[in-house]
């Protein structure tokens, strides 16, 4: 039983994570089972964004998220790649995904650095810190971080989730698979088909059922003993295979009987309550024009305010055009010379524009020259 604590809603993809707070973690020896640490879930879900969940202002009910919400912080800023494989490999890693093999979908990985669908022994998964610190371990659902020439009974099983940090592990590998008969679902490294002679078996609910008896044995057999689940449906992404139960839940929602367009624009008003600081709050722009928000007299001093709270070293940066400082929620460190107010992203965006630096200069001088971009 989760206790109050943090429930954070990321995207790509929606992720949820719920930690109880109840209790505090204190350090102890590796494998030693971690007492009093917190329970940690981690639930992520394929093409489901902020719109969805109510929790964040979306129009699917969600009353359990929103319970634990309601109890503790809700977080809206995530930075995803935009694809399945990578945004994962980063999430679980905490690293860029090209760091850890990651630079696109392991169906489509090469032998070349970045973009080999292989997460390095140097790069350590969430599984393995906290399995490292005592914590029991398990991955339900979809995992697509397993190099595709690897993800046979064959093995080797190293990229596997059990050679990632996870005691157990219940699903299946790939992006997608059906609901109803996954081709390729296991149980650690053991293949299964228990939808065989069973045909409302559904992969969704099975694996719920897995995942609640999972934690249940932990609890029974130790309670102080702290778990992390890593649960990961594939149930949003195609196929979409729901249940009947569920298909009339959704149906009796008449969420669209006024049209898509018209749920867009309700799901946009219930979201600004979430993603909008009131203190910054201009106007609605269902209402207002975007002339008028942009030249009234608060996005004016805002600006000012940007810039004035640049710290010198920004002042003197040579791509401060470029930019301005980035966005003031950011600017969370201090300068190499102790100046608060620098953007923790300005190392990365520094490389980044000495990088271009060159090329993009060129790319000016042939425009103002009325030059092809194109090099022959």
């Amino acid at each position: 039983m989760l206790g109050p604590g943090v429930c954070l809603e990321l995207r790509e993809i929606g992720l949820f994570v719920i930690v109880d707070l109840d209790l505090l973690p204190v350090r102890s020896k590796a494998r030693n089972h971690r007492k009093g640490g917190p329970n940690v879930l981690l639930i992520m879900t394929d093409d489901v964004s902020f719109g969805a969940p109510s929790t964040f202002g979306g129009v699917i009910p969600t009353p359990s998220l929103d319970r634990v919400a309601q109890m503790g912080l809700r977080y809206c800023n995530f930075h995803s790649t935009a694809l399945i494989s990578p945004t994962r490999a980063a999430l679980i890693t905490g690293r860029n995904h090209h760091s850890v093999g990651f630079g696109v979908v392991s169906e489509q990985s090469t032998g070349f650095p970045g973009y080999n669908s292989v997460i390095g022994k140097d790069s350590a998964t969430l599984g393995r810190i906290l399995q490292e610190n005592g914590y029991r371990t398990s991955w339900f659902g979809k995992d697509h971080n397993v190099p595709v020439y690897q993800a046979s009974q064959a093995g080797p099983f190293d990229q596997w989730p059990q050679g990632m940090g996870f005691d157990y592990f219940y699903g299946f590998f790939g992006g997608d698979t059906s609901q109803w008969q996954p081709g390729m679902l296991f149980r650690n490294t053991t293949a299964i088909h228990p939808y065989v002679g069973n045909p409302k078996w559904n992969l969704i609910t099975a694996m719920a059922d897995d995942a609640i008896h999972w934690m249940n044995q932990v609890n029974d057999i130790d309670p102080s003993m702290p778990f992390f689940v890593y649960y990961v449906p594939g149930g949003t992404h195609a196929p979409h295979h729901a249940t009947p139960e569920w298909i009339e839940k959704a149906h009796n929602l008449h969420l669209f009987d006024n049209g898509w367009n018209a749920l867009r624009d309700q799901i946009f008003a219930n979201c600004f309550d979430h993603y909008v600081y009131p203190e910054y709050r201009l106007g609605n722009i269902m209402q207002t024009s975007s002339s008028r928000l942009v030249f009234s007299e608060e996005q004016k001093q805002f600006g000012f305010a940007k810039f004035n709270t640049l710290p010198q070293r920004c002042r003197d940066c040579q791509y401060l055009f470029a930019c301005n400082g980035e966005c003031p929620k950011n600017r969370l460190i201090r300068t190499p010379e102790g100046e608060a107010g620098l953007n923790y992203l300005c190392s990365g965006l520094l490389r980044f524009w000495r990088h271009i630096d060159r090329e993009a200069q060129d790319i000016c001088r042939r425009i103002a020259r009325s030059e092809p971009l194109r090099r022959n």
